[in-house]
């Protein structure tokens, strides 16, 4: 059985779905996973392969390695997973 995340009450995103940064998932919305999804509301962009997803991670995670220090007054062990 695949994961899913719920995300704005009633809408589901699947794990292997990428939804862009800022982008609003309106309730009743499905984002199937390997698909890309972006915008207010989310529309459909595009297929999203495994290496697309995970580059986008590690860019994601750096960015927050690099600014963390600026925005959290505490440092959680939680979110250096």
């Amino acid at each position: 059985m695949q994961r899913v995340f719920p995300w704005r009450k009633g809408a589901l995103v699947e794990a292997g779905a990428y939804v862009g940064a800022g982008s609003v998932v309106p309730p009743g919305r499905l984002i199937p996973a390997g698909e890309h999804w972006a915008g207010n509301p989310v529309v459909h962009v595009g297929k999203a392969n495994a290496d697309e997803i995970s580059a986008k991670r590690e860019a994601a995670r750096g960015l927050y390695e690099q600014h963390m220090d600026e925005f959290l007054v505490y440092n959680t062990i939680a979110l250096k997973q």
